[in-house]
C-alpha cells in the first residue's frame, strides 16, 4: 500500500505464476513458467520451494496441482530411488510431467546428488497441511509422499560409529559449483526438516512412526558457520 510501483511489480508477478497453473492439473511450474522455453519445461524444485508458498497463500485451490504433482509421481520417485541404490523416494532433479528423471546428460551430476529436492518435495506437502488444516488430504495423499522422502534420507545417510553422528555424503549443493560436498548446510537442513515432518505427519494421523527418523534428525551433522 502506498507504492503503485510496487504493486504493479507484485500484481505482474503473481498474473504470470497464474498463467502456468491452474487447479485440478496435479503438474508443477517448470522454472519460466510458461513465459519460454527456457529448462525444456522439465519441473525442478523451483515449483516447490519458490512458487508454491504464494500460490499456496493467495490461491490454495490452485497451490493444491503442484503438491498433487508430487503425489501422483510418487511411484515414479519411488524407482527413481531403487535404481540408484536408496529406499523410499528420489524425486528427480528435472522432472517431465509423468515424473520421469528427465535431467540432460551434461547436468548429470544434479540429477545423481542434487538431493537436497526430496526435502523441499516433502516440505511443500507439510506447508499445503498447515495452511489448509485438510486432515483428510493429509492422511491420503500428503503422508505418502512425506513418508518416503523421509525413509530416502533414513538409507542415504551415513552413521559414524565413533561419533554416534550421521553424515550425508557426496551432494551437490544449492551453490551448483560445489560437487561431492560432504554435510552441505541446506540439504542436511531439510532432510531434517523432512524427517521431523515425517514424525509431526505420523502424531497428527494417528499413524506410527518409524524410530529412524527421529534418531538420524536427531543425530544429523549441521555445520555452522
Amino acid at each position: 500500500e502506498g507504492d503503485p510501483a510496487l504493486q504493479r511489480v507484485v500484481r505482474s508477478m503473481l498474473f504470470y505464476l497464474l498463467c502456468s497453473a491452474d487447479k485440478g492439473t496435479r503438474l508443477g511450474i517448470p522454472p519460466m513458467g510458461l513465459s519460454s522455453g527456457g529448462y525444456y519445461g522439465h519441473i525442478f524444485w523451483d515449483s516447490d520451494t519458490w512458487m508454491f508458498p504464494t500460490l499456496l497463500v493467495t490461491h490454495p485451490d490452485i497451490a493444491r496441482s503442484l503438491v498433487a504433482f508430487r503425489g501422483r509421481t510418487l511411484d515414479a520417485a519411488r524407482a527413481n530411488a531403487r535404481e540408484n541404490g536408496y529406499q523410499g523416494a528420489m524425486y528427480p532433479w528435472e522432472a517431465d510431467e509423468r515424473g520421469k528423471e528427465t535431467t540432460p546428460h551434461f547436468a548429470v551430476q544434479n540429477a545423481k546428488m542434487e538431493i537436497h529436492v526430496n526435502g523441499d518435495v516433502a516440505l511443500a506437502q507439510w506447508q499445503y497441511y498447515l495452511v489448509t488444516g485438510d486432515s483428510a488430504w493429509l492422511a491420503s495423499d500428503g503422508y505418502p509422499v512425506i513418508r518416503e522422502t523421509a525413509n530416502f534420507w533414513v538409507s542415504r545417510a551415513r552413521h559414524d560409529s565413533a561419533t554416534d553422528r550421521y553424515h550425508i555424503d557426496s551432494v551437490v549443493s544449492v551453490h551448483e559449483g560445489l560437487i561431492g560436498v560432504t554435510d552441505d548446510a541446506y540439504t542436511n537442513a531439510v532432510a531434517r526438516k523432512n524427517l521431523e515432518i515425517a514424525v509431526g505427519a505420523s502424531a497428527r494421523i494417528g499413524k506410527p512412526a518409524d524410530p529412524r527418523w527421529a534418531e538420524v534428525a536427531a543425530k544429523l551433522h549441521l555445520p555452522y558457520d
